[in-house]
């Protein structure tokens, strides 16, 4: 998984515009959906004494850190957990059903997923990806979510904090991961302690891809992972089994050009090119053989990355 970084603040503005007035154009109850949020998100967040609409526009532009705060307020504790329920679903044969206004506030996803940006013809969640400046899905790094044209997105949004337990979060910006169809569907509506990519606290480079090289085969050494809080991320979007096929074409073919082009051959060539009066620094000749070097700028935008980062790390080839 790799890290996002904030929108822009014109991009925040633009979208907190467009979020309220779908809000507010729709059948939501604003006054009691605020009183009620009021309830379970603490004022040291969002301040109590703020109106309704910079209340909920608060709310749907939450950095990463107070979203994780409010949910922990409410899971970590029971009687919060309580309360936090009967405030907002009525249970009826064991079915959780939403209570109106988190009901209305539930439905207002789509509109602000489908609605056009600043008057254009492209849809706002193509613009997300666009101002992140990311082309590969932060979760596993490996799919394309670009857009294929102003109507076709190629990412879904994923609720980090799923909306059918959380809907009061249904719209919250940085509740919402680009990410492919793959990662949306198998991440689904689980709760397990996940890292955010847009958690600002969590070292994201620490969590190196690290192998285990034997007769020359590369296998990924994912018990490394076992002791890291990305450790349920692993589990959850099945990374283990996504990246199998990667061990014995990507990885592998980069094991073998390392073997291949050791330091004297790669001297030899650039000598033999000096004699034929062309000139070649070892770093691009490094770069005709494994591509670009890799840096964690580059993970937004390359399948798999991160893994090929760690392995030139790994194998010193930058």
């Amino acid at each position: 998984m790799i890290k996002l970084d904030k929108y822009s603040s014109e991009f925040e503005l633009e979208y907190v515009k467009i979020a309220y007035g779908k809000v507010k154009s729709g059948k939501v109850d604003c006054n009691t959906f605020v009183d009620q949020c009021k309830s379970f998100i603490p004022a040291e967040i969002i301040e109590h004494n703020k109106s309704e609409e910079e209340y909920i526009k608060k709310l749907i532009l939450l950095p990463y850190s107070s979203i994780k705060e409010i949910i922990n307020n409410i899971e970590k504790n029971d009687i919060n957990k309580k309360m936090y329920k009967k405030k907002v679903f009525v249970c009826m044969n064991d079915t959780k059903i939403r209570k109106s206004p988190f009901k209305e506030f539930y439905n207002c996803f789509e509109k602000v997923r489908d609605a056009k940006f600043d008057e254009g013809d492209k849809k706002l969640s193509i613009h997300m990806t666009e101002n992140l400046g990311i082309t590969v899905c932060p979760y596993c790094n490996r799919d394309y979510i670009n857009s294929r044209s102003n109507k076709h997105s190629g990412n879904q949004l994923d609720h980090f904090y799923n909306r059918s337990s959380y809907p009061f979060l249904a719209v919250s910006l940085y509740n919402l991961i680009p990410s492919c169809s793959v990662c949306n569907l198998i991440k689904s509506n689980q709760k397990e302690n996940l890292v955010s990519p847009f958690d600002e606290n969590y070292n994201f480079e620490s969590s190196e891809f690290l192998f285990n090289i034997k007769d020359d085969d590369i296998k990924i050494d994912w018990k490394k992972f076992d002791n890291e809080p990305i450790k349920e991320n692993v589990k959850v979007f099945e990374l283990k089994e996504a990246y199998k096929i990667h061990e014995t074409m990507e990885v592998k073919d980069i094991l073998e050009k390392r073997m291949t082009y050791v330091s004297s051959q790669r001297n030899e060539i650039i000598h033999l090119m000096k004699e034929a009066n062309l000139t070649i620094t070892e770093q691009h000749l490094k770069e005709l053989i494994y591509g670009k070097e890799i840096t964690q700028e580059d993970y937004k935008t390359m399948p798999l990355g991160k893994m090929k980062h760690d392995i030139f790390k790994k194998l010193r080839v930058y």
